[in-house]
């Protein structure tokens, strides 16, 4: 579990030096399981409140994820958005960028957001159902669940 944690760590401060976001947050599963009680939430801070601003999720995780998509919902700006994130094809293919058995998808969000406030609140819940089960409780194989915050070009 360590190696995994330091080679996602190693990962995120490679890229960064490339990436031209403004913000950038993780949350780290520490058992590699997401329970559908826990919402991830991040508190954002930004100075702009008047030009818009970009929302991206990544979502880390391992091959042995055992399905084809993962559903969240995302809280943001008094909106809740509903995504349905495809890790997988139905050929068995993973999607997204990685290094071994570790993938990264990235999902920009379509709105262009201006923040009313400098300080701002974003929670992802995992919404995965399975049969007749409301919820699946845990959601195994899911490493980490990520934002960023992306300056427009206007």
């Amino acid at each position: 579990m360590r190696e995994i944690i330091f080679l996602m760590l190693a990962i995120c401060c490679v890229t960064s030096c490339f990436l031209v976001e403004k913000k950038q947050n993780f949350f780290i599963f520490e058992d590699g399981t997401w329970n559908s009680d826990s919402i991830v939430s991040f508190d954002v801070y930004t100075e702009d409140t008047v030009n818009a601003q970009s929302l991206s999720i990544q979502v880390r995780h391992d091959i042995d994820y055992d399905f084809q998509n993962l559903l969240l919902f995302v809280y943001y700006g008094g909106k809740i958005d509903t995504l349905d994130i495809s890790l997988c094809r139905k050929n068995g293919r993973w999607l997204g960028k990685g290094i071994g058995d570790i993938r990264k998808v990235n999902i920009e969000l379509n709105d262009k957001i201006i923040f009313q406030n400098k300080k701002q609140n974003i929670s992802i819940e995992q919404a995965m159902r399975y049969g007749n089960k409301n919820k699946i409780q845990n959601l195994s194989s899911i490493l980490s669940i990520g934002i960023s915050i992306i300056e427009l070009d206007e």
